[in-house]
């Protein structure tokens, strides 16, 4: 469950939380939806003229505000330190037993989250 869940409870303001436009990006408006959508797969998006490389990062650096999703950060990511904010942010989930990865040796089980 998260925040997309909200619009199928009850009919509310946040029904379409992620299709409404959250910033400015190569001079296009984004959502949170097509934003993620491209961060899934940069190489076939759009903006050709916006293309780097895949980077599952990213997406943890998004929060659709599920249980199983990525912590939020305290902070706002910022271009300066982004490669150590988006490393933090993947050691932090990973880290975390009860969504990214845990190691059971006693029961020889591992898990790993498909996010």
């Amino acid at each position: 469950t998260g925040i997309e869940d909200i619009g199928e409870q009850q009919p509310s303001p946040f029904t379409a939380v992620w299709e409404i436009h959250a910033g400015i990006a190569g001079n296009r408006n984004w959502s949170l939806h097509s934003l993620e959508t491209m961060l899934k797969n940069p190489k076939n998006n759009e903006l050709r003229n916006m293309s780097f490389p895949a980077d599952p990062r990213f997406l943890l650096c998004l929060s659709t505000a599920s249980v199983s999703g990525a912590d939020l950060r305290t902070e706002v990511y910022t271009p300066k330190d982004l490669e150590y904010q988006m490393d933090s942010q993947m050691k932090d989930y990973i880290n975390n037993t009860g969504k990214g990865f845990l190691l059971n040796k006693e029961l020889n089980i591992v898990k790993l989250s498909q996010v």
